[in-house]
C-alpha cells in the first residue's frame, strides 16, 4: 500500500519566487498581451507550470527555474531575493561567471 504523499507545505521561498517572477514577467514582456505565455514560450516550458509558479502553487525544480531566469534576464540565485528590485536587479558579485555580463544587460534593458 501506497503511503500517502504529505501536504504541500507553503514556504515563504515560494512565494519569494512567484513574487519575483511576476514582477519580472511583467517588465520584461510589457508589451505581451499574455505574460505567462510570453514568458513560457520563452523559457521553453509550460505555460501552466509558469502560471503555478506565479501564483506560488508549486515548488519549481532547479532546471525549470533555471530557464525562467535565463528567459528574463536574471541569474537562477536572483530569484531566491526578496523585494528583487526590478530596474537593478541585486547581484552578489563574484557567485559566478558571467555575472557581469547578466547584470549588465538586465539594467541595459531597465533603462
Amino acid at each position: 500500500m501506497r503511503k500517502p504523499k504529505s501536504p504541500k507545505v507553503p514556504g515563504q521561498l515560494r512565494k519569494v519566487i512567484a513574487a519575483n517572477v511576476g514582477l519580472m514577467a511583467q517588465v520584461e514582456f510589457r508589451a505581451s498581451r499574455n505574460v505567462p505565455l510570453a514568458l513560457a514560450m520563452a523559457a521553453r516550458v509550460a505555460k501552466s507550470t509558469v502560471q503555478r509558479i506565479m501564483a506560488g502553487e508549486v515548488g519549481a525544480d532547479l532546471e525549470t527555474l533555471e530557464k525562467v531566469a535565463a528567459a528574463l534576464g536574471l541569474i537562477p540565485y536572483q530569484l531566491f531575493i526578496p523585494k528583487l528590485d526590478v530596474k537593478n536587479p541585486q547581484v552578489a558579485h563574484g557567485a559566478m561567471p558571467g555575472e557581469s555580463k547578466a547584470y549588465q544587460g538586465a539594467r541595459l534593458k531597465a533603462t
